[in-house]
């Protein structure tokens, strides 16, 4: 496969329909300007709720160039007079009329439908593969991201390991969290809390209210609002904090995508979503514990084991005893998590073992990250389609 920087395709067109709030607009919009940014990639991104958007990347509004990404407004009145090479519908939107067309003429954009992330073995063999739409023949191919080299990949950008690395070698959390206007302590251990309202978060605040060692919990604003009410009898505001117990909950913005990879970096344990924040917090090295979008006759467990039987794969080490009973104390955790049912031994297990399972999720980063990623995958997949093309 030919370097990436030497590929054919120079512009895409990245449609994003706003459904489960921040995940699918973070997934698109790190893939838009990391496609700009590291490979000089003209793109145009397309939003159905800029709004949602300009909660993770400030400053982003329709007609902004941001990060080198256009922006626009996506609405029944707004799609382009000419399309880019690649046209990307996030997550199988329906990509707007005159789009849609364009895809079907003569002369066509490759069309990438962007599947949701999954852990699962099927998707492998679905990776890649494409659908002739009846009436105009246009062809869609499915691309999924995923953990293996048969998959779609994972986005990281090319400079992230060095940014993580930077930060903790030169022990950057608590001044960095002050910075941000983040009460940041020595003494006490930092969690942070992104989740679904299905997740038993009264439950956490209860045991981390009983936890042998000073807990400091971080919960973004908007998430775990009725859990947090239950439990302190009020809401918190944005900087404010409470103390209970050995746990002190502190509610922090919702902040800008690299600076929420820096709470992940400056925290000993991550509770998260979803797939842009479980992304982050596979690259993240620090112990974390996933919360798969819940579905209908329990498919988020099928997802979950499913994800849980990779990182064991990835957690392998010499001293296989050690390390099996240690992600067995991190899966049951994710398992009572996605549940939501008790998690009364197993999260004083994995507060623990936080020290030893450390280095375990490390290996599982870097294991990952021998991996390309999925903006070089995608740009080598559409290289090699329009090199068909231009040889048919």
């Amino acid at each position: 496969m030919p370097g990436a920087r030497s590929l054919p395709i120079r512009s895409f067109d990245i449609y994003c329909q706003v459904v489960d709030n921040l995940g699918d607009a973070g997934v698109a919009w790190r893939l838009a300007r990391q496609l700009a940014s590291q490979f000089s990639a003209q793109v145009r991104f397309w939003i159905d709720q800029p709004q949602t958007l300009a909660r993770i990347a400030p400053g982003a509004a329709p007609g902004v160039r941001l990060h080198e990404v256009q922006i626009f407004h996506w609405d029944a009145g707004t799609s382009p007079v000419d399309c880019a090479q690649v046209v990307i519908s996030a997550f199988g939107c329906h990509l707007p009329a005159t789009v849609r067309k364009s895809i079907g003429a003569e002369h066509p954009p490759i069309w990438i439908n962007l599947e949701y992330l999954s852990a699962e073995d099927w998707i492998d063999g679905c990776h890649g593969l494409a659908s002739r739409k009846p009436g105009d023949a246009a062809i869609e191919y499915f691309y999924y991201p995923g953990f293996t080299e048969r998959s779609g990949g994972l986005i990281r950008e090319q400079s992230l390991f060095d940014q993580r690395d930077a930060f903790l070698q030169g022990q950057l959390a608590l001044p960095w969290l002050r910075e941000q206007g983040i009460d940041a302590r020595p003494a006490e251990t930092r969690i942070s809390l992104f989740c679904y309202p299905q997740a038993p978060a009264l439950e956490l605040f209860v045991q981390l209210e009983q936890a042998t060692q000073p807990i400091h919990l971080l919960i973004p604003e908007a998430v775990a609002d009725e859990h947090v009410q239950a439990f302190l009898g009020e809401q918190l505001q944005t900087g404010q904090s409470r103390l209970r117990g050995n746990l002190r909950i502190e509610r922090i913005p919702m902040l800008e995508q690299s600076q929420y990879d820096r709470v992940l970096w400056s925290c000993s344990l991550n509770f998260v979503r979803g797939e842009d924040s479980w992304i982050r917090a596979v690259w993240s090295g620090i112990p974390f514990v996933w919360q798969p979008y819940r579905q209908a006759a329990d498919l988020h467990r099928v997802k979950l084991d499913a994800f849980l039987n990779r990182l064991k794969t990835l957690a392998s080490s010499a001293d296989q005893a050690d390390q099996t009973a240690l992600f067995a104390t991190a899966a049951d955790l994710m398992r009572a998590w996605s549940d939501a049912s008790t998690m009364v031994d197993a999260l004083p297990s994995m507060l623990r073992r936080l020290p030893a399972l450390a280095p375990i999720y490390r290996r599982i980063a870097a294991r990952q990250a021998e991996q390309s990623d999925l903006a070089h995958r995608l740009l080598g997949f559409c290289a090699a389609i329009e090199h068909t093309r231009r040889n048919s």
